[in-house]
């Protein structure tokens, strides 16, 4: 899943980025970063646990600044890559998609954690929660593209207040 945002800027922001000249790009960028993570600590609190594979992976990458831009990435993966997508977006009938019956073997430790038994028992319990997610699929969480979302509401407002404070910042003056 990918999401954008463009700033096109309130009056207020404008003017904060236009003092801000050719560093305006640099503070963007740690301003992006603080909104970025501002919006991971709400999408782990979202993210389903079980081992705590999925919310851990949630990460903010540095920002990428170039003269006139910059961008900030965020996500989920590593460890729980193979599945992230599928707990966020859904899968199976749950979503309008074909039935999808997941490896037996993926469910084996969840089954361990939670219900226990013998692994004559685990095995069968596994086959039977697989078969089910298979004939129902499971339903969308957007533990990530919620509070990317609702991040919108106010996002100019906050990024001038963020931008205001690396301009209110002492800087260096040049040739002392």
């Amino acid at each position: 899943m990918s999401m954008t945002f463009t700033l096109v800027g309130t009056a207020e922001l404008q003017a904060v980025l236009m003092k801000l000249g050719a560093e305006a790009p640099k503070a963007a960028g740690s301003a992006l970063v603080l909104e970025a993570e501002r919006i991971m600590v709400q999408a782990k609190t979202l993210a389903p646990v079980d081992m705590a594979a999925l919310r851990t992976s949630g990460h903010v990458q540095p920002p990428k600044v170039t003269a006139t831009n910059a961008t900030v990435t965020l996500g989920f993966g590593g460890a729980a890559a193979p599945y992230a997508l599928y707990v966020h977006e859904g899968i199976g009938p749950a979503v309008g998609r074909p039935k999808f019956m997941p490896p037996v073997s993926a469910l084996r430790g969840w089954v361990r954690r939670n219900i226990g038994g013998t692994e004559k028992e685990v095995d069968r319990i596994a086959f039977l929660v697989a078969r089910a997610i298979g004939r129902r699929g499971l339903k969308p969480t957007k533990f990530l593209e919620r509070p990317m979302l609702a991040a919108k509401a106010g996002f100019e407002g906050r990024m001038a207040k963020h931008l205001g404070s690396w301009l209110a910042r002492p800087r260096a003056v040049k040739g002392k």
